[in-house]
């Protein structure tokens, strides 16, 4: 999560105070996980501790396993902290779920993101960091709702073989009280713990979540899934400029992969040939400084130059073959 987080800042061109304080956060938490692990995997940290201790730290310990074990500082244990960024991760994870669950892939930019949460302050938290969030989900906006109904309903039905087993003779009875009553109301109840109370025609009766079968589906216009006391809700309809965005993205991803398979270092800036025209080339115009911002380059060519390595895909039904290469024009 933190190396996902702070890819922008590893990756910048400027060696700036941000950057060193980014990597020097990373080595900490390294260093210190290599040393915890040491004793289980005394081969494997020892190797991971030559390449990044011992090749920048001239006087470090010969090995790992003459380095001090690290020990807690409890005062730099904030649980607060802790339990609301798990929340926040919680509506990143729960909202990948919804987009599966949709077939909705993650570069496709949505419109919004709607969740609900009871804590204040959790909700709060949520929301102050709500840059992370739509980053991380390609969502433009996010909203907190008080009331889960407007990102799921529910289906209940009776569970008519516990029922036909302890109520035989007074099923009919049962099912007309349950299809008369608010779906919420039993939701509602049987979460608090308690018991759904009827007054049928003989007696009173009291049954628990064991009588009842109970779906979940998305609201209308909605992808949601809830757990642990979040719910989340992604919004399905997709306008024109966020399918076009969606094209400039997947462009990206092609790219990114591209960099990969050049074995390309992740601050290289490069140069791109080959010809992009058609929609794709109508949305990149639109998007241009940003797909340049993400795929770190420098400068774009329509000739159809080699370069260092080229390949060849489809995007919307759009055969593009580009080339890429490295540039010694830093970014700054």
């Amino acid at each position: 999560w933190y190396i996902r987080r702070n890819r922008r800042r590893f990756w910048k061109a400027e060696d700036d105070a941000d950057k060193l304080t980014a990597y020097q956060t990373l080595y900490e938490v390294l260093f210190t996980t290599i040393r915890l692990l040491a004793p289980c995997l005394p081969f494997v940290s020892e190797e991971i501790y030559q390449n990044l201790v011992r090749s920048s730290i001239g006087d470090a310990p010969e090995s790992i396993h003459l380095c001090d074990f690290p020990i807690a500082d409890e005062a730099s244990i904030d649980e607060t902290l802790i339990n609301q960024v798990d929340a926040l991760r919680k509506v990143v994870e729960q909202s990948r779920s919804a987009r599966n669950k949709a077939n909705l892939k993650i570069r496709q930019p949505l419109a919004k993101l709607c969740f609900a949460v009871e804590d204040d302050d959790v909700a709060a938290f949520i929301e102050a960091n709500s840059k992370v969030i739509l980053d991380e989900l390609n969502v433009k906006t996010l909203v907190r709702v008080m009331d889960i109904s407007e990102l799921i309903q529910y289906e209940v039905k009776p569970n008519l073989p516990f029922l036909g087993e302890h109520y035989g003779k007074q099923m009919k009875e049962i099912r007309t009280a349950i299809a008369e009553m608010d779906v919420n109301n039993i939701i509602q109840t049987l979460n608090s713990g308690n018991g759904i109370k009827f007054e049928l025609s003989r007696e009173s009766i009291e049954l628990n979540k064991d009588a009842f079968l109970i779906n979940t589906k998305s609201a209308e216009g909605f992808t949601s899934e809830m757990d642990g006391g979040i719910t989340v809700g992604l919004t399905t309809k997709l306008t024109e400029e966020l399918l076009r965005e969606g094209m400039v993205r997947d462009l990206i991803r092609h790219v990114q992969i591209m960099r990969k398979n050049a074995n390309f270092a992740v601050e290289d800036r490069i140069k791109i040939n080959g010809l992009i025209d058609g929609p794709l080339g109508d949305a990149l115009e639109d998007y241009k400084e940003f797909f340049c911002n993400e795929t770190l380059t420098i400068e774009m060519t329509e000739k159809s130059n080699k370069g260092e390595y080229e390949s060849t895909f489809e995007i919307q039904d759009q055969s593009l073959t580009l080339s890429i290469e490295r540039t010694h024009t830093k970014k700054g």
